[in-house]
C-alpha cells in the first residue's frame, strides 16, 4: 500500500513538473542569441529510469500532448508551428504524430537501457549514458519525422544534413549535454529512496 502511495504521489509530481515545463519559461534555458535549450524531456527520462517504462511513456505522452497545444495557441516560432500541430497552417496529421510518437517512445528506450546498464555499472553511469541517448533518440526521431513528413517544403528543404544542423545544431547537443548533468543527479537519491522504501 505504502508503495503504491510514493508511486503515485511521484507520478504526481512528474506529471505537475511536465505541465509546469512544457507551459511556463521555466521549461526553457535561454543559452545565447536565437539558443534556448528545452528541459522539457527530463521529467519523462527521471520517471522513466525510478518508476519503470510505462510511467515514462506516460509522462512522455503528457509532454506530447502538451506540445500540440503549445504549438497551436502559443508557439514560440509560427513559421514551423505545422511540424508540431495539425490545427495551424500546412499543418496535417503527420504533424500530430511527429508532436506524440517520438515522446512517447524516447523515454521507453531510456528505461530499458538504463536498466541493461545499471545490472554491469552503477547508477550514476547508467543513468548518464541512458539520459545522453534518450535525449539524441528524441531529437533524432522528431527531427528525421518532420524531415520525412515536409520533404522539400520551404522551410524544411531537401538535404537531411543541413535540415539537422538548421532546426537541431547546437540547441540538440545543449539538451543532450543538460540531461547527462540533471538526469543522474536526480536518478540516483531517488532511486536509493525508492529501494529503501520498498524493503520497508
Amino acid at each position: 500500500m505504502k508503495k503504491n502511495t510514493l508511486f503515485w504521489v511521484q507520478m504526481s509530481l512528474f506529471t505537475a513538473i511536465e505541465l509546469l515545463f512544457c507551459f511556463t519559461v521555466l521549461g526553457s534555458l535561454p543559452i545565447g542569441p536565437g539558443i534556448v535549450a528545452t528541459l522539457a524531456h527530463i521529467p519523462a527520462l527521471i520517471a522513466a529510469m525510478t518508476l519503470g517504462k510505462k510511467a515514462g511513456a506516460f509522462i512522455g505522452l503528457v509532454l506530447g500532448i502538451s506540445s500540440v497545444i503549445v504549438w497551436t495557441f502559443m508557439p514560440a516560432n509560427p513559421l514551423v508551428a505545422f511540424a508540431f500541430s495539425p490545427f495551424v497552417p500546412h499543418g496535417n496529421i503527420w504533424s500530430l504524430l511527429i508532436s506524440v510518437a517520438p515522446r512517447f517512445v524516447f523515454p521507453i528506450f531510456a528505461a530499458w537501457l538504463y536498466e541493461t546498464i545499471a545490472k554491469r555499472k552503477g547508477l550514476a553511469l547508467s543513468a548518464s549514458a541512458a539520459a545522453g541517448a534518450g535525449t539524441l533518440l528524441h531529437s533524432l526521431l522528431v527531427l528525421s519525422g518532420i524531415f520525412l513528413a515536409f520533404y522539400g517544403s520551404d522551410v524544411v528543404g531537401g538535404s537531411y544534413t543541413a535540415f539537422l544542423v538548421a532546426w537541431g545544431g547546437l540547441n540538440a547537443v545543449i539538451e543532450i549535454v543538460l540531461a547527462v548533468i540533471i538526469v543522474p543527479a536526480v536518478v540516483v537519491p531517488l532511486a536509493k529512496l525508492n529501494a529503501r522504501k520498498a524493503k520497508a
